[in-house]
């Protein structure tokens, strides 16, 4: 019998962990490879099965629900801990203040987790997604916060990958990761009878860091944030920096949002693209467009050397006056 796919976000990841607590179940119990190779095949059946009804884990693939969601805060009260309830689902979320982000703070799904602080994680990224959160804020008089919560999983960004094999008999097992962005990589191999194991990492400079990984280390997190309103079509509004003299910034991401002026205008299309712009050497450095917004991550970040300006804009490409913003983020060293 075919089993029709989940109606919605909630009900996938309820399906999904139920088949988790099985499989873990099945898998303690296994005793042979034979057991164990029969339980991967009935995985990998389910998985066609959640790809084939187009049910990823992704809210924004989910009928009826945007792949971002902005909102503004007023910060001349307080939302106490453990804070305010936002029923926003989503992926990231990314932060701005025209105040300061020192006593800020998120925590995902429920109110008694550990507080996320976003002075010191923002961008904050969560593979697993979340389907609300909890705001945590102190008094900044005459200040806002705003939140851009946007939902799926930005291009080669693998939070977690573990390779476990147990008890095989392999001639050869190869692992070859190019230009990818790792948050923890495990390879963990036990009794093992391998004629040769290759473990490739594209880009390596140092036997632990890759290259991008260690300057994000060391280096100080930016976080960029423009915004217009009523601008033209064909305009642009955003903002510009300059790197400082023997500093060294990298720029990992870009999103950017846009809507009519008008509530009339905001069911027609409203086209527009955000741009990253060396503006020293006028060179067009990333763009990325969209209906209503768009963003992009860049697997190998975009250098900008100390002396050279920064122009991030968003263009208005529809037929009417459009309110828009546009963020990008990374580090300088």
């Amino acid at each position: 019998m075919v089993q029709p796919p989940p109606e919605n976000y909630q009900a996938y990841l309820e399906e999904l962990g139920q088949k988790l607590n099985a499989l873990e179940i099945l898998t303690d119990k296994a005793t042979g490879i034979d057991d164990r190779l029969d339980i991967l095949a009935h995985l990998q059946i389910e998985q066609l099965r959640l790809l084939k009804s187009s049910i990823l884990a992704q809210p924004n693939l989910i009928t009826g629900i945007p792949p971002y969601n902005t909102r503004r805060f007023s910060l001349d009260t307080a939302r106490p801990e453990p804070g305010d309830e936002v029923s926003i689902p989503g992926n990231s979320i990314i932060a701005y203040t025209n105040g300061t982000l020192e006593d800020i703070y998120i925590r995902l799904d429920n109110p008694t987790r550990d507080a996320v602080h976003l002075y010191e994680f923002n961008p904050y990224y969560h593979s697993l997604g979340f389907g609300q959160f909890y705001l945590e804020t102190t008094t900044q008089p005459g200040k806002y916060l705003r939140l851009l919560v946007l939902r799926g999983l930005p291009g080669n960004v693998v939070g977690n990958l573990a390779v476990n094999i147990v008890a095989q008999d392999l001639a050869q097992i190869a692992v070859d990761i190019a230009t990818q962005t790792l948050s923890n990589l495990s390879v963990n191999i036990t009794a093992q009878d391998l004629a040769e194991l290759v473990i490739k990492i594209a880009a390596q400079t140092v036997g632990i860091y890759l290259q991008p990984e260690w300057a994000a280390t060391e280096g100080i997190d930016k976080n960029f944030y423009g915004e217009a309103a009523n601008i033209a079509s064909k305009s642009a509004g955003g903002g510009a920096y300059t790197v400082p003299a023997g500093k060294t910034l990298y720029l990992v991401g870009m999103t950017f949002f846009l809507y009519g002026a008008a509530a009339a205008d905001r069911d027609l299309l409203q086209i527009g693209v955000g741009a990253l712009i060396n503006g020293t050497d006028n060179i067009w450095l990333a763009t990325v467009g969209g209906n209503g917004g768009g963003n992009i991550t860049f697997p190998k970040p975009i250098v900008l050397v100390g002396g050279k300006l920064l122009y991030y804009y968003c263009y208005n490409f529809s037929n009417h006056l459009a309110n828009l913003g546009i963020s990008t983020w990374g580090y300088e060293v």
